[in-house]
């Protein structure tokens, strides 16, 4: 089984960027023109663009290939916002993988993944995984494939 957020992280980075458009068209409105008047309209404006903005860091989203055709667990995942691009990936073999977690943060808002391996040393936990990104049955199935242990 494979699952790949390639699609949905072509959507939420497309939300991303017409915001930025449509925030930079507003200010060039509001500074070229005398159409838009009312402060309070304004702070209203600005308050949803920096609501909209906390949203999308709050949400961590992070693109997810994960993979379980081999002996051994891939999962590959990079945070797509702009200022944190590291790719990182984890690859368990299959008899290691102890056991998984999934914890919420952000006021429930967001879903993490932590594996852990058995390793010669004891036992290691890997860093958290946001899940936010993944459909509903794309997280069942990830949630399937790794309640086999």
């Amino acid at each position: 089984m494979v699952i790949d957020t390639k699609s949905s992280v072509v959507k939420v980075k497309f939300r991303f960027m017409l915001t930025w458009v449509l925030t930079l068209a507003f200010f060039g409105v509001y500074l070229l023109t005398d159409y838009i008047r009312g402060t309070a309209l304004i702070f209203s404006i600005i308050a949803l663009i920096v609501a909209f903005y906390i949203w999308f860091f709050v949400k961590d989203y992070n693109y997810i290939y994960f993979s379980d055709e081999s002996n051994k667990y891939i999962l590959r995942y990079f945070n797509f916002i702009p200022m944190v691009l590291s790719q990182k990936s984890i690859e368990i073999p299959k008899e290691s993988l102890v056991k998984y977690t999934i914890e919420k943060s952000a006021f429930g808002l967001r879903e993490n993944l932590v594996l852990f391996e058995k390793t010669k040393r004891g036992i290691a936990k890997y860093p958290n995984v946001s899940l936010t990104l993944l459909t509903p049955e794309q997280k069942e199935q990830l949630l399937k494939t790794l309640k086999i242990l």
